[in-house]
């Protein structure tokens, strides 16, 4: 939504850039706020 806003109205090319870059540092809020157990695999015999 960013990078379409950055490009079709202020015409800014490089905008899924500028866009990544700004956005990139959410990740990190969204996973403190929404947090799940973590994954592990299951070995050959049904443990973990």
């Amino acid at each position: 939504m960013l990078a379409f806003v950055l490009q079709e109205q202020f015409y800014v090319y490089t905008a899924i850039f500028w866009a990544l870059f700004t956005l990139a540092p959410l990740s990190a809020v969204l996973d403190y706020f929404w947090s799940a157990p973590r994954f592990t695999w299951l070995t050959a015999d049904g443990h973990r």
